[in-house]
């Protein structure tokens, strides 16, 4: 099977938009024009690791991608503030075409943008527009093929990957919308306390507090759009503190655990070294066949033994959605059991984690 080639296209452009009898915003364009221009005090640029405004072909990938891949670090660029003054923002887009990737989105290849954050790489939605907090804000390019099962129609095959970010002036973001968005998250934060009911109350999903976390991403990027001054950094710290009570209650609801192999099989399956102390009250949301739960005391530790209530009626594929309690005060945590034959089991779940992930 013949390897693919693969090359990025993008430069840089300056568009000043002066529209009569409109407002006109200054807007910079890093395109396929090979072109550079700095107005005023507008001076955005988006340079490659070595400094240098991107331009067209800054790699190639001649051989590199095939099906089962490492990931590669294709490309990373950054975008600078330099010494523009004005508020602006920013979006960035990363699109491939040719036989590689086609129109129909049937390709294997994977393409991933992600921005650096502190010490972590977070992916970048590409329907977002960003105004910076910093001056200079890095990014990079992963490349991706997973095992498919239309791999081979795509052998020898190329493509090309097009880089476009654009800047645009903006007016300054108010004190008064900020404080009516941090409104807003902060009764979406205490809201999570409230979901559900009775013994049940707060056990809300990854997808309810990522929610949230979106509300406050959105306010920091409101802010940074303040002016700098007093209200801006009044507006920062009280994000922040939400920042980090939605951090302690996310951080709250994690349990961990190790499976005990040597009694876990086809028909029954045991948890222990449970970082909560785990009760024998459950909630059984569905459960295929009737099953048996309980919290045995082992010494200092406690385990909790999940098996069929009839294991002659145990068959691969059985799925069970629970509810695991327990007498410390944690929040209860939903998961679900699959049976996948041979003692082994599927287990999901967006608080139960194992040790060793």
């Amino acid at each position: 099977m013949k390897k693919k080639a693969l090359w990025l296209i993008a430069t840089s452009m300056l568009v000043i938009a002066a529209i009569s009898g409109t407002t006109a915003y200054f807007t910079k364009e890093f395109t396929s024009d090979n072109n550079v221009a700095t107005a005023a005090a507008f001076d955005v640029d988006v340079v490659d690791e070595s400094g240098n405004t991107i331009a067209d072909g800054q790699f190639h990938l001649d051989g590199d991608l095939y099906p089962g891949m490492e990931t590669i670090v294709a490309y990373q660029f950054d975008v600078n503030r330099n010494q523009t003054e004005l508020p602006f923002e920013y979006s960035v887009d990363l699109t491939g075409s040719g036989d590689l990737f086609p129109d129909d989105g049937s390709s294997p290849i994977t393409l991933t943008l992600q921005k650096q954050e502190g010490d972590s790489w977070v992916d970048v939605d590409y329907d977002s527009a960003f105004v910076p907090s910093a001056d200079v804000e890095t990014y990079r390019i992963l490349v991706d093929w997973p095992h498919g099962e239309n791999d081979i129609d795509f052998q020898g095959l190329t493509g090309t990957l097009a880089l476009n970010v654009v800047a645009t002036q903006i007016d300054y973001s108010s004190k008064e919308t900020a404080e009516e968005m941090y409104e807003a998250a902060r009764e979406a934060y205490e809201d999570l306390d409230r979901v559900r009911d009775t013994v049940n109350r707060g056990n809300f999903t990854k997808e309810q507090s990522d929610a949230v976390q979106a509300m406050i991403d959105d306010l920091f990027n409101y802010i940074n759009g303040m002016k700098d001054g007093d209200e801006k950094d009044e507006m920062l710290g009280k994000a922040e503190a939400l920042q980090n009570d939605l951090d302690a209650k996310v951080e709250s609801r994690y349990v961990y655990y190790s499976i005990k192999e040597d009694e876990t099989n086809f028909t029954q399956i045991v948890f222990e070294n449970v970082s909560a102390e785990v009760s024998t009250q459950t909630f059984r949301y569905h459960t295929d066949k009737p099953l048996h739960i309980s919290a045995l005391i082992r010494g200092d530790d406690k385990v909790l033994r999940v098996r069929y209530f009839n294991s002659d009626v145990a068959e691969v594929g059985d799925r069970f959605e629970l509810g695991m309690r327990f007498s410390d005060g944690t929040k209860p945590v939903d998961y679900t059991l699959t049976n996948l034959g041979d003692g082994e089991w599927k287990i999901e779940s967006d608080w139960l984690i194992p040790y060793n992930k």
